[in-house]
């Protein structure tokens, strides 16, 4: 596993330089190694005018998202936010450990949340819910 991963949500053209492109309709799959556990519960926007990982986006309702990763610590940074819309979003991890409650943001408002998680004998994942989930892009570090 690279020192790094980072993964681009939305279902606008290529991911960013360095990202691993991720859509509403990317399935968890085990030779890939993520994506989404229930994908009839995602869907995804692009917001035009807008450029880099805040022009689109992912809305998963109630679903998670899914990495396979070797055990240990990793430090995981979220970018949510929409430039059309108020946001709400509810975050937990593996072991239904809440990292975020209710994190909203305004219409523009973008905000980078950073949180560590412990992965043992099982993938990291992320479970999202809220009123208006929004995830623009997730960098996962292994660090331990």
């Amino acid at each position: 596993m690279p020192d790094i991963l980072r993964f681009d949500f939305g279902p606008a053209g290529k991911a960013m330089e360095g990202y691993i492109k991720v859509t509403a309709a990317d399935a968890y799959d085990a030779e890939r190694g993520y994506g989404f556990t229930d994908c009839s519960l995602v869907t995804g926007r692009v917001r035009e005018g807008m450029h880099g990982l805040e022009a689109d986006f992912c809305i998963p309702l109630g679903t998670s998202f899914v990495v396979d990763v070797p055990g240990g610590t990793y430090l995981v940074s979220i970018l949510l936010g929409d430039a059309a819309a108020p946001t709400c979003t509810t975050l937990r991890t593996n072991g239904e450990r809440l990292v975020l409650y209710m994190r909203c943001t305004a219409a523009g408002q973008f905000v980078r949340e950073t949180f560590t998680v412990d992965v043992w004998g099982e993938p990291l994942k992320l479970i999202f819910s809220g009123i208006t989930p929004r995830v623009n892009a997730v960098d996962i570090t292994h660090s331990s």
